[in-house]
């Protein structure tokens, strides 16, 4: 291999890893939520995003290999992740690509998903800032509930527990203000050291004990009278039956019942409630369904339900207060409260409110639109896919629906609106159906001014309506021939554009359909269209022998404005003289010299073209002319008429037809 050949492939060797290394983008980042707290030990999840203009997921590829569209990986136990790999969008065709990412804490909490994300360079920083964590144990899910820190649970009964993940224990509330867990503790103490299998702790002082065995060797028969729930006990050498006594024992978390001495044999797995001085009920939680919890009811005692949210009754008033606790009885609390025709405004309680303790959620749904306010202070957070805090409103479309609690904080309520989970749609362009059930951007864009399309084939509808407040109108800018363009190079169209170069002037069109051909106006760059057989450009008027007409005006200076003129003219006879009678029609107009009176030289049966005189002796006389005419505008082109009586016979009956049209 000769030396230059070596340099070549060394050169190829070295170059290969910057390549590789172009083609993906090392991510690293943070992610701390709101509250302070970071996300230790989460997960994370990056999912690749078409372009909504080509959603199909297989027709793209990536230059460094196949395209791995989802990439996860784990948050370090200070919340922080580093290099991870993810294909550079700029490597991935076609382009305008997008990757997305979501956070998952280790606590009992929902994941956390950022906005569509660029993806290129060498290295790149992605961090987030999730909302704070708020848990909320209305219903004690036990233990298996994770949470980072006490104040991440925001309400609790007293009793509720869950596993902290940053001391790895569990912890227990013992005591409660409100709904607020005030007093948060985790097991303490320890077994004695030693023991055999079948032994157990006997106490022998406060806080100490022995490994002992349990042993009736000695004992020769059992005491007679020995019912259920009592404790075999040695009185001098002799055995008696007596009653668990717990009065002397302490540190233990038990509380003596108070009143009543029991049943005989309560029902298996049963919790026993005490009802003063009367014997105690027992409420029988072995036949309550598995996961059922125990539920408070005034002035009686409690039972097992199924927790999940309550159907409050539908909401067709407005306004409506959305409602706290009673002194009796939950509300709205953990309901779905909808809202249905004739409800337009809700009001939501401030936090702190009587029986709106820190623990209060409900649940909106909005059948129709709904606008929500506040009472008086507690603001809302508002998240429906971006961030609106400390708002005073806020609004539920039609169709959508919203889950609200209170903040850590508790100065504000957290609103979370289902809001559809549109994404990568862009500002001022109209979406469209990608899929059955998918929405992408159009070629159409409204800017709230203009409505923009460009797709090159052009829009296409049976009708087109112009609704401005102004007359309806249509454009056409000046450009290169369309003659090539679709539609304009159908065979069986007729396609009408501008010249290549417009001086620009505004076309007005006829008001009125009338005969004749049309005519074109121009003033000030206004080209005013009217047809020469309207009423501005012409008359039938029905003449008759001996009686002549004086000047009439055919067209007014609007409408006949300075420019060069051709009169049309025609007159027949439908009753004839006798004998003799003559009728000549007259043209008056200024042109640049002086007003002028002059015959129209008609031409046809029974006429006299250099007067312009038609004789009315026979039906069948009748003459014709165009004659062309300069005005200065200064008035009207008028007419007139010249009217011979019959030498007898008669009298004459006939139609004068004019009509004056632009040709300068």
């Amino acid at each position: 291999m000769s030396v230059r050949l070596r340099l070549a492939f060394l050169a190829l060797l070295f170059a290969v890893p910057v390549l590789a290394q172009a083609q993906s983008t090392t991510v690293s980042g943070q992610v701390t939520d709101a509250g302070g707290q970071s996300w230790n030990n989460g997960t994370l999840t990056a999912q690749f995003v078409p372009n909504p203009q080509f959603p199909t997921i297989s027709s793209y590829t990536w230059t460094g290999g196949t395209l791995n569209q989802t990439i996860s990986g784990a948050l370090n136990g200070t919340g922080g992740y580093s290099a991870l790999s993810i294909p550079s969008n700029n490597a991935i065709t076609p382009q305008g690509s997008h990757w997305q990412f979501t956070f998952c804490p280790q606590a009992t909490f929902p994941c956390f998903t950022t906005v569509l994300i660029t993806i290129t360079g060498g290295t790149q920083t992605v961090n987030a800032t999730p909302p704070v964590i708020a848990i909320a144990l209305t219903n004690p899910p036990g233990p298996f509930t994770q949470a980072y820190a006490d104040s991440e649970i925001i309400s609790t009964p007293l009793g509720g527990q869950y596993y902290n993940v940053t001391l790895s224990q569990a912890r227990t509330c013992t005591a409660v203000s409100g709904n607020s867990c005030s007093v948060w503790s985790s097991p303490s103490g320890s077994l004695p050291s030693g023991g055999s299998t079948g032994q157990t702790v006997v106490n022998t002082a406060p806080g100490a004990g022995t490994w002992q065995n349990y042993s009736f060797a000695n004992l020769a028969s059992f005491p007679a009278g020995c019912g259920a729930n009592l404790f075999i006990t040695a009185i001098s050498a002799a055995p008696t039956c007596t009653q668990p006594a717990v009065s002397n024992l302490s540190g233990l978390p038990v509380t003596a019942p108070q009143g009543g001495t029991g049943v005989a044999s309560p029902t298996a797995h049963s919790d026993p409630e005490a009802e003063g001085a009367a014997n105690y009920n027992y409420v029988n939680a072995g036949a309550a369904v598995t996961g059922a919890v125990k539920t408070a009811t005034n002035g009686a005692d409690p039972g097992y339900i199924v927790p999940g949210l309550n159907p409050s009754p539908d909401v067709s008033t407005t306004p409506y207060p959305v409602r706290c606790d009673s002194a009796t009885a939950t509300l709205d609390r953990v309901q779905t409260v909808r809202f249905v025709s004739g409800a337009s405004v809700a009001t939501f309680p401030d936090i702190g409110t009587s029986g709106c303790g820190s623990g209060f959620v409900t649940t909106l749904i909005a059948q129709v639109a709904v606008t929500v306010n506040r009472t008086t202070s507690s603001t809302f957070d508002v998240y429906n896919g971006s961030v609106s805090t400390g708002q005073t409103t806020f609004s539920l479309p039609a169709g959508q629906h919203a889950t609200i609690s209170p903040s850590a904080s508790g100065s504000s309520w957290i609103v979370r609106i289902a809001a559809g989970g549109i994404t990568g749609l862009t500002t001022n362009t109209i979406p469209k159906a990608t899929s059955a059930n998918s929405l992408g951007n159009s070629s159409i864009t409204d800017d709230g001014t203009t409505v923009t399309s460009t797709d090159t084939g052009g829009m296409k509808a049976p009708t087109f309506t112009s609704t401005g407040t102004t007359a309806g109108f249509v454009d056409y800018p000046q450009g290169s021939s369309s003659a090539a363009v679709a539609p304009c190079n159908t065979a069986t169209s007729i396609c009408e554009e501008a010249p290549g170069a417009v001086t620009s002037y505004l076309v007005l069109k006829p008001g009125v359909a009338a005969q004749g051909a049309l005519t074109n106006i121009v003033t000030a760059a206004v080209d005013t269209q009217g047809f020469s057989g309207d009423a501005n450009h012409s008359t039938t008027v029905t003449i008759g022998s001996g009686t002549s007409i004086g000047s009439t005006q055919l067209c007014s200076t609007a409408n006949c404005p300075v420019g060069t003129y051709r009169v049309n003219a025609y007159v027949d006879i439908t009753t004839a003289c006798t004998t003799t009678g003559t009728y000549i029609i007259n043209l008056i107009y200024t042109d640049d010299q002086a007003s002028k009176t002059i015959p129209i030289n008609i031409q046809g049966t029974g006429t006299t073209p250099a007067t312009g005189s038609l004789a009315l002796s026979a039906v069948g006389n009748f003459g014709q002319a165009s004659q062309i005419l300069r005005s200065t505008g200064a008035a009207s082109i008028n007419y007139s008429t010249t009217a011979g009586a019959c030498g007898s016979g008669g009298p004459m009956v006939g139609k004068l037809y004019l009509s004056v049209e632009p040709v300068q």
